[in-house]
C-alpha cells in the first residue's frame, strides 16, 4: 500500500504575532517550513486570489531546510538553506531575482486580513544555496509596525516562492483591496494592511510553506 503524504499548513491561531501593548513583550511564533505536497495546500477564509502551484524541485524534502520566526515587536526572520539550482541573485535589492515570501495574518480586532511581502537573495553553490530574510518592522515600517495598542493579529500562513521578476507587491496588494506600505529603501517589499484578503501569489512554484509532513 502506498503511503500518502500530506502538507498541512499549521495555523498558528494560538500564537500571537501582534498583541496589545498591555501584554508583556516576548510573544512569538516560530516553526519549520516544508515543501508542499503535489496537491498544494489550503489557506483560510482570507484566501481569495491564491493560485495553486506545484512544489519547486529546488527545495528537496528531507534535504532542504527552512525555518521562520516572528514576534510581537514586528520583527522576524525566514531562513531557507540547502536548496539546489535556483538562479543566483545579483545582490541588488528589489531587482526581482529574489525569493519572495508571504507572511499572512488576520487582525481579529479590526477584522482585516494582511500580508507582509518579503524578498531574499539566493546565494551559494548549487546544492547548498541559501536565503536569509530579516524583517525589522520598527526600522523598515516606521509608524506602521508594530501596530497600535489594541491590535490582536495572528500569523496564519508563511509561504516562500521561486523568484518571479514580474511579481509586484503593490499590484498584489491592490488585488487584495489593501493599503500598501513599502519597506524603507525597497518598495518591492512591504506590508499590505488592512486588506480584504491575503495578497495573491504570482503562480511561480512554491519552495516551502509553514507546516508539517506526515
Amino acid at each position: 500500500m502506498r503511503q500518502a503524504t500530506f502538507a498541512i499548513v499549521a495555523m498558528a491561531l494560538a500564537s500571537p504575532l501582534f498583541v496589545p501593548a498591555s501584554a508583556g513583550a516576548g510573544e512569538k511564533v516560530q516553526g519549520d517550513m516544508v515543501s508542499p505536497a503535489p496537491a498544494g495546500f489550503f489557506r483560510d477564509f482570507c484566501n481569495v486570489g491564491h493560485i495553486a502551484v506545484p512544489p519547486s524541485p529546488d527545495f528537496a524534502p528531507g534535504i532542504s531546510k527552512a525555518k521562520y520566526k516572528f514576534n510581537d515587536q514586528c520583527k522576524g526572520i525566514i531562513i531557507l538553506k540547502k536548496m539546489f539550482a535556483l538562479p543566483p541573485s545579483d545582490g541588488i535589492p528589489g531587482t526581482g531575482d529574489e525569493i519572495y515570501c508571504l507572511v499572512n495574518f488576520y487582525d481579529s480586532l479590526v477584522t482585516a486580513c494582511g500580508s507582509f511581502i518579503l524578498r531574499g537573495e539566493v546565494v551559494g553553490p548549487v546544492g547548498s544555496q541559501k536565503t536569509k530574510i530579516k524583517l525589522n518592522g520598527p526600522t523598515q515600517l516606521p509608524g506602521v509596525c508594530p501596530p497600535p495598542p489594541g491590535s490582536i493579529a495572528h500569523v496564519t500562513s508563511v509561504e516562500c516562492y521561486v523568484p518571479d521578476f514580474a511579481y509586484s507587491a503593490p499590484i498584489a496588494c491592490g488585488a487584495a483591496v489593501g493599503v500598501y506600505t513599502p519597506l524603507v529603501g525597497d518598495p518591492t517589499q512591504g506590508l499590505c494592511f488592512p486588506a480584504g484578503s491575503y495578497v495573491p501569489n504570482s503562480g511561480s512554484p512554491a519552495l516551502a510553506i509553514q507546516g508539517v509532513l506526515f
